[in-house]
């Protein structure tokens, strides 16, 4: 692995803030505290690649689910860069429906968009006939099933099922169609009566309508619309009540324990600080916290 990099800048301002603040008794020590820098750096390195691919542009082979460069991210990027807003927000679900998988990568959600013979599941041919795509993923889940023993849902959507992945669509389109289209619905956000923050959390709370759309998958999603620029907005919080990972980091991080009493809404109000202090959204801290958990003394860069 590559020498780690040293922002001591983010360091010192993490002590300082412990120390004048709040206390953080889990970077107490001090590999803690470095692993915790280390991870805000890798999100910030998450964040600033797909900043780096909507600068630069992206090959049209990976909007070809046939083709192993297919990559449902890159894809929204191409689409929205050709003026096809409606298929880059489609793509953006998908990759937060079915995730990555650490070795399988983005098979799942290739092989479900690419149907069959020759079909592709664009956003006007799932609206205009979900009775065939839901019939679709039944087969296939019977198919995959049979041939492997994972369906390559990735990690942060390994309960998923592709039993549920038509109710989960149909949701979705119901949801969008009530303001008419995703850029409709979108819309709103780039107005300027709007203070930072209130568009992200009406949307976040709409989104509880879509199946199988928890906690994580409506702030990847949202996160997601904003990195390739069809959401003009950013999360002001942490979004921990119903939270698993970020919310037993974020205890760890405040009182050195996963299991304290301090409330969901009381650390939001400690990270927000906190955030503010080491000059990141809470969309890197939350990333950060949730990885840092798993690994609170060695730096592990979680990329599945």
């Amino acid at each position: 692995m590559k020498k780690l990099l040293r922002n001591t800048d983010c360091f010192d301002a993490l002590q300082t803030f412990s120390l004048k603040t709040c206390n953080l008794a889990g970077i107490s020590n001090e590999k803690a505290a470095w692993c915790f820098v280390h991870q805000i750096e890798e999100s910030k390195r998450r964040e600033r690649y797909i900043n780096l691919l909507c600068r630069r542009g992206v090959d049209s082979s990976t909007t070809d689910p046939a083709s192993q460069a297919f990559d449902p991210i890159k894809c929204a990027i191409f689409h929205l860069q050709s003026g096809l807003i409606e298929d880059a927000c489609w793509m953006i679900f998908l990759a937060t429906y079915f995730g990555r998988h650490r070795s399988l990568k983005w098979q799942l959600c290739a092989e479900v968009y690419r149907g069959e013979d020759g079909i592709v599941w664009n956003w006007d041919r799932v609206r205009q006939e979900f009775d065939e795509f839901s019939a679709w993923t039944t087969r296939y889940g019977t198919l995959a099933n049979s041939t492997r023993n994972t369906l390559g849902f990735g990690n942060h959507r390994k309960y998923e099922s592709i039993k549920r992945t038509a109710s989960a669509v149909e949701s979705y389109i119901n949801w969008v169609q009530k303001s008419g289209t995703h850029e409709q619905l979108l819309a709103y956000s780039k107005t300027t009566a709007h203070p930072t923050g209130v568009a992200f959390d009406a949307l976040y709370r709409r989104l509880a309508c879509v199946i199988s759309f928890g906690r994580m998958a409506r702030f990847d999603y949202l996160l997601l619309l904003i990195r390739i620029g069809l959401l003009d907005d950013k999360p002001t919080s942490l979004y921990l009540s119903g939270a698993t990972g970020p919310l037993q980091g974020g205890r760890l991080l405040v009182s050195g324990q996963i299991d304290s009493d301090l409330s969901p809404l009381d650390l939001d109000q400690i990270l927000i600080r906190l955030g503010e202090s080491l000059d990141v959204g809470c969309d890197v801290l939350e990333d950060a916290i949730c990885n840092w958990q798993k690994s609170p003394r060695k730096f592990v860069p979680f990329r599945g």
